[in-house]
């Protein structure tokens, strides 16, 4: 009986070793939520795909830039069609740049940084006969996103650079 009076006059709610423990527990926990916080490491990485509108020109089976914005180059570009063939890229309105498409494969418009503008545009022409039912589609390698939601062509001939 006098054992079991022992435990009801201790006052000791907690041991100090273990309440040494929990203080140290509760500060590493705050320092590290304040270092994550300060450092912003929880924060996404990813760079989001600047903002381009494109409109078609089923006649020059090609695509011409309506707006873009800021951070648009079109060293982060990369355009993609079902065949083999080219694609004329005219930057400045009067120089082309050929570049060479692989069926299915997506291929860096250019590796030059030049800025996305109004009235740049982008044509198309097939090497390997005329073709059908053509879509072109356009992604931003930096940020791994699609761009535009692809353009459809009823028809891409064998000679769009003329027409572009």
């Amino acid at each position: 009986m006098r054992a079991n009076r022992k435990f009801v006059w201790d006052d000791e709610a907690v041991s100090p070793v273990i309440a040494v423990i929990l203080m140290v527990a509760i500060t590493v926990v705050l320092a590290a939520t304040v270092f994550v916080l300060v450092s912003d490491i929880g924060s996404q990485g990813s760079k989001s795909a600047p903002n381009i509108v494109f409109s078609q020109d089923e006649v020059g089976d090609g695509i011409s830039v309506t707006s873009a914005g800021a951070g648009a180059n079109w060293n982060r570009l990369s355009i993609k069609v079902p065949f083999a063939g080219e694609a004329y890229f005219d930057p400045d309105g009067s120089t082309f740049t050929t570049i060479t498409l692989s069926a299915s494969t997506f291929q860096t418009v250019t590796t030059s940084d030049i800025p996305v503008k109004p009235s740049d545009k982008i044509c198309l022409r097939s090497t390997s006969g005329a073709q059908s039912n053509v879509r072109l589609e356009m992604r931003d390698d930096v940020a791994s996103a699609a761009v535009g939601q692809g353009w459809v062509f009823s028809t891409v001939g064998t000679s769009a650079k003329a027409a572009c």
